[in-house]
């Protein structure tokens, strides 16, 4: 029994000072981390506030190590910002987000640090190191599991605020006042009577014209509003052309004519012709089987146009 109590006691001091060298951190109080490396931070510019950019410089020894960046707040909570981040990447932000929309307050001070090592940073280090009991209230070198790492010294205060507006957008704010002084202006000059120059679409001219070779020649006008349909942006624009169009036709007394690919664009192209032909004054001319549906297949309505 006295021996199997002893091997007990040898087994758990055995364990404990097992447990103890795998998970040891050291502090080497009289060294210092690397010189030329320094972790600033700044409020991010013209942004809506809550978030902070944290930039650093190094020598050029430290291109391939990697960084991790801590975070504590005027309360003294420590929190993880990012880890395992390669030295060269130079900035990272702290920024809240809509997971996280307190992550980062305005007005309250913030601390930054980072973290330096030739590998990933361990995650047990990491929770030691950010605990309430320990904390890193030094910079200096410690050393976890026969791995070495380099705190450096903490940031000033920063605090996040938002801008009351984003500089880079000027450009934009006086675009618009120039464009809305431009409006006002020949708004002005039209109320008051006087006559503006409105350059011609040609488009629109050809139009007049191709109505009026019809007339002569006798014969009707073929309006293709194309395969679309009537939800399609094409499709609107066709429609309202095609209302300028028969105007014209009902003012020179001559015959439109509308194949459709869709029933319902038929439907509508039938009441956009019926009321340009009643705002020419000439309903009597309007003839509903002239916007006719011919088919939904594609080369089957290529062929009936072709045959009209």
């Amino acid at each position: 029994m006295l021996k199997r109590t002893l091997l007990l006691i040898v087994f758990l001091i055995l364990s404990i000072s097992l447990f103890s060298e795998n998970d040891s951190l050291i502090f080497l109080e009289n060294e210092t981390p690397f010189e030329g490396f320094a972790i600033t931070g700044k409020d991010i510019p013209n942004d809506g506030g809550g978030g902070i950019e944290i930039e650093w410089s190094f020598p050029d020894s430290l291109d391939n190590w990697f960084l991790t960046v801590l975070r504590k707040d005027e309360a003294g909570n420590n929190s993880i910002v990012a880890t395992d981040l390669l030295v060269s990447s130079k900035q990272v932000r702290d920024v809240s987000s809509e997971e996280d929309p307190s992550r980062v307050k305005d007005g309250t001070k913030y601390y930054y640090t980072g973290i330096l090592s030739k590998k990933m940073v361990d995650e047990d280090f990491l929770n030691m190191l950010i605990s309430k009991e320990n904390g890193y209230s030094k910079n200096g070198i410690y050393i976890f599991n026969n791995d070495t790492f380099y705190v450096t010294a903490e940031t000033d205060a920063i605090t996040s605020k938002a801008s009351w507006f984003n500089l880079s957008r000027i450009p934009v704010v006086i675009s618009l006042i120039l464009i809305s002084f431009v409006f006002l202006y020949y708004l002005n000059l039209a109320k008051s009577g006087k006559e503006l120059y409105i350059r011609k679409i040609n488009g629109l001219d050809a139009v007049e014209e191709a109505v009026g070779r019809s007339t002569e020649m006798g014969k009707p006008i073929m309006y293709i509003l194309g395969i679309g349909y009537v939800t399609d942006i094409p499709t609107i624009a066709g429609l309202t052309i095609l209302s300028r169009v028969s105007k014209k036709v009902a003012e020179y007394e001559t015959k439109i004519l509308v194949p459709s690919y869709d029933p319902v664009v038929m439907t509508t192209a039938q009441e956009v012709v019926k009321e340009a032909f009643t705002e020419a004054g000439r309903p009597d001319l309007y003839n509903k089987n002239d916007i006719m549906y011919i088919t939904q297949d594609q080369f089957g309505y290529a062929a009936g146009v072709d045959g009209m």
